[in-house]
């Protein structure tokens, strides 16, 4: 497992995390709304055989808080056995995308005892959550996430995966 937190340049910031986060297969970050899509695009670009999700907010490190800048974690293969998705139209039909995560679940549910479903969003918890609770249902795969920070700029919050 790698940890980094970092503020400064964007350019030194995705460097120093792409040093020390270059050998995970999966990486979870929060990052600045200013800078988010460009914080995305950049991680993934420089690593686009890891797995990511990523939430606009304010980062917490051991003993501070920051609100610009990258906070991430990122996990080896030997590690963690990861899938990815997007329930998209969260608003209006997320059921659309059920056969998907549905898939990934019992995939999962299979082979581990000790299993979770991290979820980013931007809104729609209600849905969301009752959405995937028809895929996870019966399985002993637990739901845990949470909704983007609000912006500074009133700006749409942001969440991410695989850039």
């Amino acid at each position: 497992m790698e940890y980094i937190c970092v503020s400064g340049h964007i350019d030194n910031m995705i460097n120093e995390a792409v040093k020390k986060l270059d050998k995970c297969s999966f990486i979870m970050y929060s990052a600045d709304d200013r800078r988010f899509k460009e914080i995305s695009e950049r991680l993934y670009e420089a690593l686009p055989d890891c797995k990511m999700i990523g939430t606009t907010g304010i980062m917490l490190t051991h003993n501070a808080s920051m609100a610009e800048g990258i906070s991430a974690i990122g996990f080896s293969e030997d590690e963690v056995e990861v899938y990815v998705g997007a329930l998209r139209e969260a608003s209006t039909c997320p059921v659309k995308y059920l056969p998907d995560l549905t898939q990934k679940v019992h995939m999962i549910d299979k082979k581990y005892q000790d299993s979770i479903c991290i979820n980013f969003s931007t809104n729609n918890e209600e849905k969301i959550v009752s959405t995937m609770k028809i895929s996870l249902d019966g399985s002993k795969v637990r739901l845990l996430g949470g909704t983007a920070g609000n912006t500074r700029d009133g700006e749409a919050k942001k969440v991410a995966c695989n850039g």
